[in-house]
């Protein structure tokens, strides 16, 4: 259970890091790019 629940959390934090990745390299682009997001 301890293993398991350190795994969660890792799981966790990786997703968090590549969605804050995600979003960083979009607003990077886009600071490059100027364009209009689709709504």
């Amino acid at each position: 259970p301890q293993s398991q629940k350190g795994m969660s959390k890792h799981l966790q934090l990786k997703i968090c890091l590549d969605q804050i990745a995600k979003v960083s390299i979009i607003n990077f682009v886009g600071d490059l790019v100027p364009q209009p997001l689709p709504e």
